[in-house]
């Protein structure tokens, strides 16, 4: 009996030790570095990796094919991003966390129950003078135990509240980062559409560079030509040339930056779409107004709103934590002994009143921290006010300063263009001297890269104003339709499209 006893007490322990790390627990420190000058070896465990990086492969195949065949539009580029970039996943998880913490802030407004059981073997002895007697006793029931809130002064309806308003925040900071996202990309495409024009601006200045220095050697051939002609054209040609190398770079990097953002391995091929071929140009609303509409759409602003609310619900529930707070309970159950004997029923109800006389301080310093979080709340949202105003502000007159900045632009090309012409026809013939034909080649060159900013401007500086505003938003439907709700808002055909 007693062998069949410590084979048992071992089989518990070996049970309950089964999924126990021994040598974890005894030495720790053999899962880290033995020095601080040696590397530490991960085991097998610690170098499986999670299996995710060649469906990321696979996909970026599948974009690489299509966009091939049909170049992808800036639409779809956000349709993309948002289905794919992590920020909008850690937004939307967050919302859900925040969801699930209110549907925990609920919890008192129930009735909580929980069930009980036990089982008791027991083994002891009796004795009657040198007579010892042996007695075995069992006993085991369940019990049903019930506990409710009855009243708490309004406790739980403030902690719930705060939690909502919470939730709310979240709903709301999801939906602005949805916009970020929205705005992040598409200012990445218009970058990459930019490097991508400073590519083809700065392959032309390697051209004109090259019919310069073609001038100047057949003038050097004929005799009418210094070799310091040769040097300094020559020596701007290559310079143009590094130019176009080091563009590359750049428009590989911004390249990069928009597949990454758009939730894809940065290692493929992607083709995109170009700028539209003519850009129309629309009636800014006044700034006012502007600002009214983003007073009313941004989330951002509605987030920080919410948190005030929350803060304020959280506030009323610490300073409630004073009052006392009654709860009732009530629990059932049946006891059964040896030889199935048992009491049939047995329970217990009871009234709780709790009052917190004096906790330490806990609940004063609580109502402080309450506070000081509401003024701090209220602060963050009187930044974003006065944010939201100043972006407002900027990205409106970015929009009128593009339209003047294109103009200008277009213009400075064309007359630098014309000039190139009219110095290298004069030098070609003798009339004009080679610092003339490179300060000309010089002003086309900036002048292209001017227009390229020029263009860029407009098309950020109007997804900024879209974003500031808070009508930045997903593509609907499956039509190549508006992105934005700032263009073609026509009342009649004959009027601009208004902001």
């Amino acid at each position: 009996m007693l062998r069949a006893f410590g084979f048992f007490i071992l089989f518990i322990v070996l049970l309950m030790t089964q999924g126990c790390d021994i040598k974890g627990a005894n030495d720790p420190y053999a899962y880290a570095p033995r020095s601080p000058d040696s590397l530490w070896h991960p085991p097998k465990k610690a170098t499986k990796r999670l299996p995710n990086l060649e469906d990321l492969e696979k996909e970026g195949e599948d974009y690489h094919a299509f966009s091939k065949e049909a170049p992808i539009t800036l639409a779809e580029i956000i349709d993309i991003a948002l289905s794919r970039n992590p920020d909008t996943k850690q937004s939307w998880a967050a919302a859900r966390v925040s969801a699930a913490e209110y549907g925990q802030s609920l919890q008192n407004y129930f009735i909580l129950a929980e069930g009980d059981g036990n089982y008791t073997r027991t083994r002891f002895a009796t004795f009657q003078g040198r007579t010892r007697g042996i007695v075995y006793e069992t006993q085991y029931g369940g019990e049903l135990d019930l506990t409710y809130t009855i009243l708490d002064f309004g406790q739980t309806r403030a902690t719930s509240e705060a939690a909502l308003q919470s939730l709310y925040n979240a709903d709301w900071s999801h939906n602005s980062q949805i916009q970020l996202t929205i705005q992040m990309v598409m200012t990445d495409y218009y970058n990459y559409l930019y490097q991508k024009q400073l590519l083809f601006a700065a392959e032309q200045d390697v051209v004109n560079a090259k019919v310069s220095l073609d001038a100047t050697e057949e003038k050097f051939r004929q005799g009418l030509a210094d070799v310091s002609d040769i040097v300094q054209a020559r020596t701007q040609y290559l310079s143009n040339k590094l130019a176009v190398v080091n563009q590359k770079q750049s428009l590989h990097t911004a390249y990069t930056q928009l597949v990454n953002d758009m939730g894809l391995p940065s290692d493929g091929i992607i083709y995109f779409q170009d700028y539209p071929e003519a850009i129309v140009p629309f009636q800014l609303e006044t700034l006012d107004k502007l600002i009214v509409k983003a007073n009313e759409n941004r989330p951002d602003l509605l987030a920080a709103e919410a948190e005030v609310k929350s803060s304020l619900a959280s506030y009323n529930a610490a300073r409630l934590e004073k009052f006392p707070v009654v709860t009732g309970e009530f629990d059932i159950g049946r006891k059964y002994y040896g030889h199935g004997l048992n009491d049939t029923y047995d329970f217990t109800a009871q009234i709780n009143l709790t009052f917190p006389i004096f906790q330490g301080f806990f609940i004063e310093n609580t109502i402080k921290k309450a506070k000081a979080t509401v003024e701090e709340s209220e602060a963050t949202l009187d930044q974003v006010r006065l944010s939201i105003i100043q972006e407002v502000a900027n990205y409106r007159s970015d929009v009128g300063y593009a339209v003047e900045s294109i103009d200008y632009a277009t213009a400075y090309l064309e007359s630098a263009e014309e000039d190139f012409k009219v110095n290298l026809k004069k030098y070609r013939v003798g009339t004009g001297t080679i610092v003339d034909l490179i300060n000309a080649q010089t002003a086309v060159s900036d002048a292209r890269a001017q227009l390229a900013q020029a263009q860029n401007n407009w098309y950020t500086s109007v997804a900024n104003l879209a974003y500031a505003t808070g009508i930045l938003f997903r593509p609907q439907g499956n039509e190549h339709a508006p992105y934005l709700e700032l263009i073609e808002e026509k009342e009649t055909q004959d009027e601009k499209p208004r902001f």
